[in-house]
């Protein structure tokens, strides 16, 4: 499996840092972010190339969509994956659930955040060709 760089925003440590080892192990390169300004940061760095961001919908400073909105104009072929305890029909917010093309609901199973992250990636690729 090739190894395809990653940015993602972990909605916790010991979270993120689970998803983040699980990943590596499956073949992936992980760039964490600790927050959605840190994500941006990592973005613009020279040589930087993000195949995708995996982002939880719901969070502290920003909710999923907006960073994803401003990473999406530094890579705007990169195809984003959200994470939500909610499923679609049940977040509140309208606009958000309008974001949302790929979403993996909570609880989920290791392997199934993996054949997400492929299936995404895998989809992208196909759109690019």
């Amino acid at each position: 499996m090739p190894s395809m760089p990653t940015a993602r925003f972990p909605e916790d440590r010991p979270v993120g840092a689970a998803l983040q080892q699980a990943l590596e192990l499956a073949g992936f390169k992980v760039l964490v972010a600790a927050d959605p300004g840190e994500a941006l940061s990592i973005a613009q760095e020279p040589g930087q190339d993000i195949h995708l961001l995996v982002t939880d919908v719901v969070m502290p400073v920003m909710n999923g969509p907006e960073p994803a909105g401003k990473l999406k104009t530094l890579c705007p072929e990169m195809p984003v994956l959200y994470i939500s305890g909610y499923t679609k029909d049940a977040i509140p917010d309208r606009d958000i659930r309008q974001c949302l093309v790929e979403l993996l609901t909570k609880p989920f199973a290791i392997e199934q955040l993996c054949m997400k992250v492929r299936e995404v990636l895998d989809s992208a690729a196909k759109k690019t060709k």
